[in-house]
């Protein structure tokens, strides 16, 4: 069985690709524009009731930390934004 999503985007796509290539665009963009709003309004509906799955937490093992590049003490950011506009200046 074919999901609904699935399905509902094959509709839009023809009534879309319909009206554009009945040389209608008019036509074609308030009915896109009504798609991605509704599109839109499902997606946040979907956070908002918590229908969406939750993402597992990033873990990192001992191999990942040993090969991450730490980040920038201040003074090495101070030192790459001053290059760095040396750099735009030239």
């Amino acid at each position: 069985m074919i999901p609904a999503a699935v399905l509902i985007l094959i509709v839009a796509g023809i009534v879309v690709g319909g009206a554009s290539v009945a040389g209608a665009p008019i036509f074609a963009l308030p009915i896109l524009a009504v798609l991605l709003a509704g599109w839109g309004v499902v997606a946040i509906g979907r956070r908002a009731l918590g229908r969406e799955p939750r993402h597992e937490p990033i873990r990192f093992t001992a191999e990942d930390r040993a090969t991450m590049v730490p980040s920038p003490s201040p003074a090495e950011r101070a030192a790459n934004r001053r290059r760095s506009a040396e750099n735009a200046r030239s």
